[in-house]
Order: C-alpha cells, then structure tokens, then sequence
C-alpha cells in the first residue's frame, strides 16, 4: 500500500510541476513546441529504462500476456502523439 500511495504522490508530483518546467524551457529557448515535446517524450524513455534495468530480476519468462494488458501501452503511445500534435500547432 505504501509503495503505491508513493508511487502515486510522485506521479501526481511530476505532472503537476510539468506544466511550469515546460514553460520555463519553451520561454528561454528557442525550442517550438515541438521541440519541446519531443525532448520531454526521449527524457520519458530514458527514466523509463532506466526504471526497468533497476527493478530486481523477474523469475521465468512468463507467457504472453492478453491485449487487454497491453492495452495502457498503445494509449500511452497514441496520448504522446496526440500531445506532439497538438502542441505544434498544427
């Protein structure tokens, strides 16, 4: 329970001072929207790997999991697009 609650305060955490970090960046750069959301997309992976290579080993593989479990994944991917697109301008 206390790993999720934490889990969620920093979740809640980052996306909450996103919006001032980003504003920060795009005002004293000269990177276009973007710019800026690509950079904030490759930084998103790299924590991600690196969260992955910290997490202790999992036992077998397991088998293959049904689409309903990969489904975050897809909207994940399909929300950043829409996140670049919008962003542009375009």
């Amino acid at each position: 329970m206390r790993r999720g609650l934490a889990c969620l305060a920093f979740a809640g955490l980052t996306w909450g001072t996103t919006g001032a970090a980003v504003d920060v960046v795009y005002r004293s750069s000269d990177f276009g929207p973007a710019a800026v959301s690509f950079w904030r997309f490759l930084a998103g992976v790299a924590l991600l790997l690196a969260a992955r290579a910290l997490r202790p080993a999992r036992p077998a593989a397991r088998a293959r999991q049904p689409l309903r479990r990969r489904v975050p994944l897809f909207a994940g991917t399909g929300l950043a697009a829409a996140e670049s697109r919008l962003g542009s301008g375009s």
